[in-house]
């Protein structure tokens, strides 16, 4: 089963459904936010960084994977 955050939901909500999560660089970049400011606002720790191209006009983007402290 997939499930699907914004990167605004609360950090409580997100916890009740997962413990680790994917966020694409782009998406922070989009938000106007940065990996440090996200990690530290949703109480979540990085966990392993990839780099990865979905969408050729996109380009090659930076992918992270956190886990949520319990």
């Amino acid at each position: 089963m997939w499930n699907f955050f914004f990167l605004t939901d609360p950090p409580e909500q997100i916890r009740r459904h997962v413990q680790y999560v994917v966020v694409g660089g782009f998406n922070l970049k989009d938000c106007n936010m940065t990996l440090d400011a996200w990690l530290q606002s949703s109480g979540a720790e990085l966990v392993a960084t990839t780099n990865a191209t979905l969408k050729i006009s996109e380009g090659l983007q930076p992918w992270y994977v956190v886990r949520f402290k319990q």
